[in-house]
This record gives structure tokens, sequence and C-alpha cells, in this order.
């Protein structure tokens, strides 16, 4: 019987364990997520805006990226708008001018 309880015991330590460290990696996770977002924010908000009034036009055939802060999603050649954030897409953002 003692030994079954010790059986018990480490299984209930071994679970407790785990689920401290995977809590311990989620906050961590998130932390650097949130820190990324203030990141893309702020630089979205020094980069300014750049002649909103130019529609998006793409004759090369490369793909756009939204310009505005914080979503910066790669979009098709012939978008509109981000398929991100619903946005309409007002300038011509190259994928090779960001890298």
């Amino acid at each position: 019987m003692l030994i079954a309880d010790a059986g018990i015991t480490v299984w209930v330590g071994v679970l407790l364990l785990v689920g401290v460290l995977g809590f311990f990696v989620m906050v961590v996770a998130l932390v650097f997520r949130f820190l990324g977002w203030i990141l893309r924010t702020l630089a979205g908000v020094f980069r300014g805006s750049r002649n909103a009034a130019t529609p998006a036009t793409n004759t090369h055939g490369r793909s756009l990226v939204c310009p505005h802060a914080g979503c910066g999603h790669i979009n098709g050649p012939t978008a509109l708008y981000c398929a991100r954030c619903g946005r309409p897409l007002r300038r011509t953002y190259d994928v090779n001018t960001y890298g």
C-alpha cells in the first residue's frame, strides 16, 4: 500500500511540475509577443504616413505588404484590401523592399 501511495504522489508531483513549467513558458511567450506588438506599433508610428491618397497599383506582379502599423501582412499582387486587417491598400509596398 505504501508503494502505491508513493507512485501516486510521484505522478501528481510530475503533473504539477509539467503544469507549472507550461504556465511559465506560456507567460514568457505572451510577454515576447506583446513586446513585438509594441515594437511594430512604435515602428509604424515613427515611420509616419506616406501619401495615403495614392491608390494601390501593382504593375510588376509582386506581392503587396499592408502599410498599416501592427499588420504588415503580405497580400497577393491584385489585392485591393488587406486579407488580415481588411483595410484598403493605398500604395504599392513591395516585399523585396523590406527584405
